[in-house]
């Protein structure tokens, strides 16, 4: 293991699965007090994910927006704190994981409407 307790290379820092929206203040006031509090956030329908979602400012935002929409209700949610060395690499980051999620989850849930691109990656050609 490296030195530093193995965070060298980490890409989550922090994350909770499961949570029940009952007590989204409670995580609420928790999330607040996490300096970069981005990243990735997930939203079920009992067991359906239903949205796999990014937030490079502040999750806690995200998904209490989420939670005013009508038409997305939800259970439960997952968030996970994302690393990164400023803020620039830390949102790159974030954007490419979630394209990564959206471009193996199959089916994609139901209200991603379109799929993340990564940024700047170049596709993989076969050469002649």
């Amino acid at each position: 293991m490296a030195k530093n307790g193995g965070k060298q290379g980490r890409v989550i820092r922090r994350h909770q699965s499961n949570i029940p929206i009952e007590d989204f203040l409670e995580w609420h006031n928790q999330l607040r007090t996490k300096k970069r509090g981005s990243g990735l956030y997930a939203l079920y329908q009992g067991d359906e994910l239903r949205y796999v979602g990014r937030a490079t400012q502040s999750i806690r935002a995200r998904i209490s927006s989420h939670m005013h929409d009508p038409q997305k209700a939800f259970t439960h949610f997952s968030v996970f704190l994302v690393t990164g060395a400023n803020t620039t690499a830390r949102e790159r980051r974030i954007v490419d994981l979630e394209a990564l999620l959206l471009h193996i989850m199959k089916p994609v849930p139901q209200w991603n409407k379109q799929v993340t691109q990564f940024i700047g990656a170049e596709k993989l050609e076969v050469e002649e």
